[in-house]
């Protein structure tokens, strides 16, 4: 369907004069017809595929396309495509490495209360947010009483370690010591531990509070630290035991504990949190809100 530039009335197909005002149809325009993009070649396909960029497929077309718009050099073309590709892939990665790490979505460094800790252990922290002990390694145990804020930084720690690329993964110690005990039985565990292995940062939560030890727990615990030990990647374990009674939990063997952890310790970040549970301030700072701040009323006579 074309229409005369002179009128814009519509002209009849065939026609050779526009019937509302006699300007020559071979004096208008032609429509412009837009190409249908070719399909995709099979050097191409494998091409992408062997470069890991065939999610980029689809929308070559439209990537080309927009580069001849703006006119780009061939050479800003094929950057562009490639930017493009690299972006969608980092991305991809970043979302895999997320779900993969487990970490629980609320804690951040950004929200953690440096007030409420000691200068000297605010400034380790800080140190530790810059994720060098990563590179380099190292471990890192993290220990204090209940509430203070232990998981709390052991998450953002992980989170940052994720945004630098590190693949990494939280676990609470009782699940990750039963799960040992059962590869073990199953004979899964050289697989599951190579697995484990590739985590850069295995980060092991409230390693304290056992639901029942084991004497099968400390040659599994050892085992995996030396592992990652000889590997050289780090491992962060939260708890609020003194490193000496670590041991008790696990059960069984007490050299096999205690070189389990001489290991974890070399080359060992020592962070110490001390204060009053956050959680116990919270719910005194609720009872006071609430009027329930007595003797009596601690005593259930409301």
């Amino acid at each position: 369907m074309a229409f005369c530039e002179k009128c814009g009335a519509q002209i009849p197909e065939n026609g050779t004069f526009c019937a509302a005002c006699g300007a020559p149809v071979a004096a208008q325009a032609q429509p412009t017809r837009i190409p249908e993009q070719p399909a995709a070649s099979p050097e191409l396909m494998d091409a992408l595929r062997q470069l890991k960029c065939s999610r980029l497929l689809p929308d070559i077309g439209k990537l080309i396309d927009e580069a001849t718009d703006a006119q780009l050099s061939p050479l800003e073309t094929v950057s562009k495509v490639f930017t493009t590709a690299a972006r969608r892939r980092q991305n991809s990665k970043m979302e895999m490495l997320e779900k993969m790490a487990s970490l629980p979505s609320n804690p951040s460094i950004e929200n953690f209360d440096f007030s409420r800790i000691n200068p000297l252990a605010a400034q380790r922290i800080k140190e530790a947010a810059r994720c060098q002990w990563i590179e380099a390694g190292e471990s890192m145990l993290i220990r204090g009483p209940s509430g203070v804020g232990k998981t709390h930084l052991a998450v953002s720690l992980g989170k940052l370690a994720v945004a630098k690329g590190y693949r990494t993964l939280f676990i609470q110690a009782n699940d990750l010591l039963a799960k040992l005990a059962r590869w073990n039985v199953n004979g899964e565990l050289e697989r599951r531990m190579k697995l484990l292995n590739q985590v850069r940062v295995l980060i092991i939560d409230e390693f304290g509070y056992p639901t029942k030890p084991d004497p099968a727990y400390a040659p599994l615990f050892y085992t995996l630290v030396q592992e990652r030990t000889q590997k050289g990647v780090s491992t962060v374990i939260t708890s609020n035991r003194k490193l000496g009674e670590m041991g008790s939990m696990l059960g069984g063997d007490e050299v096999c504990i205690a070189a389990a952890l001489d290991r974890l310790i070399k080359d060992c970040w020592f962070i110490k949190i001390m204060g009053k549970s956050y959680r116990l301030e919270c719910f005194e700072k609720r009872k006071m809100k609430d009027g329930w701040d007595s003797e009596e009323d601690d005593e259930g006579n409301l």
